[in-house]
């Protein structure tokens, strides 16, 4: 089964980078959803969920890539028919579901990993000491991060189908720009944690 799973990871991943290479528009989507859906059952079969949120991250970020295809709309004006427009605000209201959730289980999994590493102080190396104060620091960093995206998330106006594809076509760009804008907060919280 790991295997298999491992096979499909790399499928996933080899489809999105060549369809972020062009103008994957839908199709970037659909395969950054299904890499979320991936990530998110590993941690869910995963014995450790509790305490990993790697594999949530990477499921966030997965959702805040997607931006790459709403964002696409700035300058391309009747390029898209409204049956595309369509589908990609439908699609945007599927990663505006799951990115609120998504937000709130990394913030309570890496609650539960700081406090878990705040009663964990039996080390008696200087070395071992500095990692063990740095890491509940960037924890907690990483929480404040992943609140401050949740709440942006809830309040973030999604968008919806209508027959005006001018008024479509900038609703996807305002969810480019906001997913564009906070990836890039997470990936250096993320970073900083790796």
């Amino acid at each position: 089964a790991r295997e298999r799973l491992g096979l499909a990871l790399a499928h996933y991943e080899a489809a999105h980078t060549f369809y972020l290479q062009g103008n994957g528009g839908r199709t970037l989507v659909m395969i950054d959803l299904d890499l979320f859906d991936l990530y998110t059952a590993v941690h869910a079969a995963s014995s450790s969920s509790s305490g990993n949120p790697e594999c949530l991250e990477k499921a966030l970020l997965c959702l805040l890539e997607t931006h790459h295809a709403f964002h696409c709309h700035h300058n391309q004006p009747d390029q898209r028919n409204n049956a595309e427009l369509r589908e990609l605000i439908r699609l945007s209201g599927l990663v505006g579901e799951r990115l609120p959730k998504v937000l709130l289980q990394l913030t309570k999994t890496c609650s539960v990993v700081g406090a878990s590493d705040n009663s964990d102080k039996n080390s008696t190396s200087s070395q071992q000491t500095l990692q063990q104060t740095s890491q509940p620091i960037l924890l907690s960093t990483m929480v404040e991060s992943y609140k401050k995206l949740y709440l942006a998330s809830i309040k973030f106006k999604w968008p919806s189908s209508s027959n005006d594809n001018e008024a479509m076509r900038q609703s996807l760009v305002a969810v480019g720009e906001f997913l564009q804008k906070d990836v890039h907060e997470v990936l250096v919280a993320l970073r900083q944690g790796n």
